[in-house]
């Protein structure tokens, strides 16, 4: 029995507590099942649910609130306090998923106007990044902490977006398009927030991936090519977006560098189109957005390997500045269904891209796309 938690190593919180619980003691009597693994295209993200399901090879635990009990004092090797609670509150909604989703964010897919799904309340988040924040006194000073603090604010920011965008996706929907452009500019400072944000963890850098990606080189001439591969890798995957954004990460770089410059264009190119009263075409956006893609893989910067700033303080300061933001859209958005009633036409006929991303995940029997 083996758990396929994501394709790419694409970053978000995700997990099915649930069904890890219960499925492997159910396969293993009623099947010809011999062991338990793991099956991810990546490891660096959810780092509790591989040792939860690799836990059960031994012993089922006695539940799943008990494990998280040990785990999480175990992680931070001592009595977590308030960062207990966080915990709980997770397992209970962004890691208890119905069904196997990818948990890739809107932040990262090609800009469009589609809004985002989710399967749980996100504004219990709020709770839980205020528990985790609550240790802070105790807890701040540990790797693994400040790992999951920032990661923990880093989703909560990035469901944030998503909020703003169906907000703007139905602003225009109605026709209200006199705060069209005040959202989009909340939206492009959440994002440059964002980036300076996941520059205070060692776990969200653009720079060390790249600078590891350059070690193999073997010579000088060679690390162009081997820079270029990596940052194809968690663009476009391909040379002209053969799979986009299959690998995609929220990271720190890549947030200011690369998709603000795509959300930034795509606002530009949705202004302009509710200004001409023209059909926003979204097959020519897709050509044009592909060359910006291509420029950055291609462009020489050497971003930073090692944090800067505190990541206590940085997610204190996010969440101040934001929180009545989250607040607004936990109290006027209904959840968003999939079935594209709440999509925007435009002139090809979509309201979000259609790519081989797409289609790849939908190629897996164990994978439901959002």
């Amino acid at each position: 029995w083996c758990q396929l938690m994501n394709f790419g190593g694409t970053q978000g919180i995700f997990g099915r507590l649930d069904m890890a619980f219960n499925d492997p003691s159910f396969a293993a009597t009623n099947s010809t099942m011999a062991g338990i693994g793991i099956t991810m295209e990546g490891i660096y993200q959810n780092p509790m649910m591989y040792d939860f399901v690799l836990a059960q090879a031994w012993s089922k635990p006695e539940s799943v609130e008990s494990w998280i009990d040990g785990y999480v004092t175990s992680r931070y090797g001592s009595e977590p306090g308030a960062a207990m609670e966080a915990w709980h509150l997770m397992s209970q909604t962004i890691y208890n998923a119905p069904e196997v989703r990818m948990p890739k964010s809107n932040v990262v897919r090609r800009p469009n106007l589609s809004p985002a799904t989710r399967y749980y309340d996100r504004c219990q988040l709020v709770p839980a990044l205020d528990n985790m924040l609550a240790s802070s006194d105790k807890l701040g000073h540990l790797e693994t902490y400040q790992h999951d603090l920032v990661d923990l604010t880093r989703q909560v920011m990035s469901n944030l977006f998503e909020d703003w965008h169906a907000m703007m996706v139905k602003l225009i929907r109605n026709g209200e398009l006199d705060h069209v452009e005040t959202l989009q500019t909340s939206m492009k400072n959440l994002l440059l927030d964002e980036d300076n944000l996941l520059a205070s963890a060692p776990g969200f850098l653009l720079g060390k991936w790249i600078a590891a990606a350059e070690k193999w080189a073997p010579t000088a001439e060679h690390r162009p090519l081997y820079r270029f591969n990596a940052k194809n890798l968690i663009t476009l995957w391909g040379p002209s977006g053969q799979i986009v954004s299959y690998a995609a990460r929220e990271w720190s770089g890549m947030m200011k560098d690369y998709y603000y410059r795509r959300w930034e264009y795509f606002f530009n190119v949705v202004n302009d189109s509710l200004q001409t009263n023209i059909p926003l075409d979204y097959d020519k956006f897709t050509l044009d957005c592909l060359e910006l893609e291509k420029s950055w893989q291609k462009a020489y910067k050497r971003y930073p390997t090692t944090p800067i700033g505190n990541p206590v303080e940085m997610s204190i300061q996010m969440l101040e500045k934001y929180r009545a933001g989250i607040l607004e859209a936990c109290g006027t958005l209904e959840l968003w269904t999939d079935d594209g009633t709440d999509e925007v036409k435009m002139k090809s006929g979509r309201a979000s891209e259609t790519d081989d991303e797409e289609e790849q995940e939908n190629d897996s029997e164990t994978t439901t796309t959002q």
